[in-house]
């Protein structure tokens, strides 16, 4: 049996996970300028590796500042 990690049962890392499912028809758009495009790239998997990576940390600054650097890979995707 195939055991899962806590992070993959949260729904909010099934969210974004759904979203970089999702994003991969906005990656192939012509119409964004290429610098977006690459940070949009960029950013765009960076979320659930963030949200991941809040598990294996401390309650406290440590989990803050991944889930401060999640948000702030999902609010440059928006803007892109």
């Amino acid at each position: 049996p195939t055991r899962s990690l806590f992070h993959e049962s949260q729904t909010v890392y099934q969210q974004t996970m759904d979203f970089v499912a999702g994003s991969s028809q906005v990656s192939t758009q012509k119409k964004i300028a290429k610098v977006s495009l690459d940070q949009f790239k960029r950013d765009h998997i960076l979320i659930p590796l963030d949200i991941a990576g809040v598990n294996g940390k401390e309650p406290g600054r440590d989990q803050a500042k991944f889930f401060d650097t999640s948000k702030g890979s999902a609010l440059q995707c928006a803007s892109c």
